[in-house]
Parts: structure tokens; C-alpha cells; sequence
């Protein structure tokens, strides 16, 4: 970032997002969010890339290479798999891009789903704009996608996401609603 700042000229705009809410992942199962202790057992996580910054940085920067969503998602799914007292807990990530080129911590993302096969990190990407040979999911974030690739809704579950305002307020929180979730009581919006 601090290369595409160093860019701006005076009269520019910057827009930002965040830090929001409050949650911590304080180990053995237990999060803090809104100040409640909470124990978890299933972490369903939904990141999306965002475009906000292509009309600043075009020359430096590939457009949507700045991905927010992934920020505070890799470092929760850090904290949960490095946390050794927690056994049965389980972790889904669905993260969207424009392009395959678009995932950020591609390399870090695959290897924590190789280390964790026994199921206890499940991760699946959609991407708008799919390479000839493509594995996963094509096209925009929906509610089946959401019930195949996310836990379901349940007292120690919560849902996390990060990522452009329209993902959130049109596909996420509307689709988990309609998936039987308690938005106000489960989902964690960063």
C-alpha cells in the first residue's frame, strides 16, 4: 500500500474501510465478540476481493489485486488451526474474485487446506471470470453456494466475512437469512 500512497497527489481521493466490530479469538474454542464470550465449534468465513482502489493504482497495481476480504479472514484462520487445544473445531472458507490471478494468499490458503484434509478447514473459491481449467466455482457468491460450502447455522457456529459493502449487504447477509441464520446473533462483519 505504502507504495500506491506514496503515488497520491494532493486533491486525491482514498477510500477506506475498517477496522469494524470487535472480535477476538482468544483460543480453546472461545471468541469474544460484542463483548460476549462465546464457545465455537464451526467458523463458516466469507472474503471477496475488492475493486475499491483499481482507479488509484492502475499503473502499479493489477485491478483488483488489493484484496480486503482475506486481512482479518487469513489471520483468524491462523489463530484457530495454530490453536493446539482446539480439536473438533472445524473452519469452511468461500472466497470470491474476479480472476483466479485475483486470490491473494493462494499459496498460504492451499497449503493450511493440505495440512488440514481431515475435513477441519474446508476451502472453495468462486471466481467471475474462470481459466480454462477450473476446479471450483463460476460466477457470483449464492445461497446454494453458501449451504453446499458453509456450515449450517447452529448455537456455536458463527459467520465471519470481510469484503465490498455489496457483497455483504446483497448476497451474504440476505442469503444467510434466508438459510435459516441469525444474522444479528452469528455473523461477524469486518
Amino acid at each position: 500500500m505504502s507504495v500506491g500512497f506514496s503515488e497520491l497527489v494532493v486533491g486525491d481521493t482514498v477510500e477506506m474501510k475498517g477496522p469494524l466490530g470487535s472480535f477476538t479469538w482468544e483460543g480453546r474454542g472461545v471468541a469474544v465478540w460484542k463483548g460476549v464470550r462465546r464457545k465455537v465449534k464451526n467458523i463458516g468465513l466469507i472474503c471477496g476481493g475488492s475493486g475499491s482502489f483499481d482507479l488509484l493504482l492502475p499503473t502499479i497495481l493489477t485491478p483488483n489485486l488489493i484484496h480486503a476480504g482475506i486481512t482479518p479472514i487469513i489471520q483468524v484462520l491462523r489463530a484457530v488451526l495454530g490453536d493446539s487445544g482446539v480439536i473438533e473445531m472445524r473452519l469452511w472458507l468461500l472466497d470470491t474474485n474476479k480472476t483466479e490471478q485475483d486470490i491473494l494468499c493462494r499459496d498460504e490458503l492451499d497449503t493450511l487446506s493440505e495440512m488440514n484434509r481431515d475435513g477441519r478447514f474446508v476451502l472453495h473459491h468462486t471466481v467471475s471470470k474462470p481459466p480454462q481449467s477450473w476446479s471450483f466455482s463460476t460466477g457470483r457468491i449464492s445461497d446454494e453456494m453458501m449451504a453446499i460450502h458453509l456450515p449450517p447455522p447452529g448455537d456455536e457456529t458463527l459467520m465471519l466475512t470481510c469484503g465490498p459493502d455489496a457483497l455483504i449487504k446483497l448476497t451474504v447477509k440476505p442469503g444467510l437469512e434466508r438459510l435459516g441464520w441469525n444474522v444479528a446473533k452469528s455473523l461477524v462483519v469486518f
